[in-house]
This record gives structure tokens, C-alpha cells and sequence, in this order.
């Protein structure tokens, strides 16, 4: 990436990490020592990696733009959510949700505010359900219920019952993982028996925040 670039994407970050808010109280002395280099090595970290993966779009031929409105915008906030998670999954996903704010997107819709919303609300355990799915559709292939639940218990054994249920039904509710058949189930497993699957909307969702470049 070209040096100006990677001034501008470094001085966002700082800035990002100057707005993340300051806490009192009894913590204040324990934060204070530690907050600080924390914030700072996870800072450096996250921006490097992001610089690098942009770097690696832009020897591909591709023209990612870091100075836009929008991609400011989700780069503070996706930092700043960031910074709050301990889950290596989530934190990959808010930084690819940034690189590929980068990319041109023809689109008139903010799937993107959208897509930040879902990483922050849903459990890491939610998102590995989605990204199961779809890259292993037997998954949520069942003959015997058509209950999302029993099929995911079957492949997460060791997950409480209630709370796998939450997870499920949470899913569903969105419209992210769907029950159908037709084209699209043939496709995934040349089955013409009814499955659970993911939406389009859910298939752009697991990419997004999957895939740099998606």
C-alpha cells in the first residue's frame, strides 16, 4: 500500500483507540496500568493486519478506497468493537468486515451496518453454526426432525440444550438459516428431502465477515 495510505489508515486508528471511553471508579488504578498497553498492542496488531490484506487486494488488481465516508466510519466502529472482544473469530470478523468496506459496492443497501450488528449481537458459538452450514452441508441435513436444534445438537454434542435452542431459534428468526427445498438444496447435498440452509442473505453474511476481498 502506498505510504500515504498507510499514514491515513494508522492515523484513524489512533484516533479510533483515543475514542474508546474512559472508565472511574475502583478499577480506575488497575486500568490505568493495563488498559493502556492493551489497547495499544491490540491497536498495532489489528492495523497491520488490516494494512496488509488491503496491500494484498490492491497487488491483485483491485482498488480499495480508505479514505471514503463510509469506510471511516466503519473502521472506528468496527475498532472499537474489536478492541472490546477476546473471541479471535469475532475480532477476524470485524476486520474483514472493514477490508471489505474498502472494496466499491454498487449496492444502495447498508448490508454493512447490518453485518456489524449481527457480529456484535450473536455468540461466537452462533457464528461457527453459520459458517459450519456452509461449508458442510450435511450439517443440517435430517430426515428424522425437522427441527434445527436436533440436527445441530447431533454435531455440537457438548452444547447445553437450552442454550443451543436460543441459538437456533435466534437464527431462524432472521431469516439467516432457512428450511426448504428445490434448486438450491440439490445443489448443496442431491437431496430432494427438505434441510436447513443458509439464505442468500445469510451466504453474503458469512463471506462478508469471512473472506477478505468477498
Amino acid at each position: 500500500m502506498e505510504e500515504s495510505s498507510k499514514n491515513h489508515l494508522k492515523s484513524i486508528s489512533v484516533a479510533a483507540a483515543s475514542a474508546l471511553p474512559i472508565l472511574g471508579g475502583p478499577l480506575s488504578v488497575l486500568l490505568d496500568k493495563y488498559l493502556p498497553e492493551f489497547v495499544e498492542d491490540r491497536r498495532k496488531q489489528f492495523w497491520i493486519e488490516i494494512d496488509q490484506i488491503i496491500g494484498q487486494l490492491e497487488d491483485k488488481g483491485k482498488q480499495p478506497d480508505v479514505r471514503s465516508q463510509k469506510f471511516l466510519s466503519v473502521f472506528v466502529k468496527c475498532f472499537r468493537l474489536a478492541t472490546e472482544e477476546y473471541e479471535e473469530e469475532k475480532i477476524q470478523a470485524f476486520r474483514n468486515i472493514i477490508v471489505n468496506s474498502s472494496l466499491p459496492n454498487s449496492s444502495e443497501f447498508d448490508e454493512t451496518t447490518l453485518y456489524m450488528n449481527w457480529v456484535r449481537e450473536f455468540t461466537v458459538d452462533q457464528i461457527r453454526v453459520l459458517k459450519a452450514i456452509k461449508h458442510n452441508s450435511q450439517i443440517a441435513f435430517d430426515d428424522s426432525s425437522p427441527e434445527l436444534y436436533y440436527i445441530l445438537k447431533a454435531h455440537f454434542p457438548d452444547v447445553p440444550k437450552d442454550y443451543l435452542i436460543m441459538c437456533a431459534q435466534e437464527l431462524v428468526s432472521k431469516n439467516i438459516v432457512v428450511y426448504g427445498k428445490g434448486h438450491r438444496v440439490r445443489e448443496l447435498n442431491n437431496h430432494e428431502n427438505k434441510i436447513w440452509f443458509l439464505s442468500n442473505m445469510g451466504e453474503r453474511f458469512v463471506s462478508f465477515i469471512e473472506i477478505p476481498g468477498a
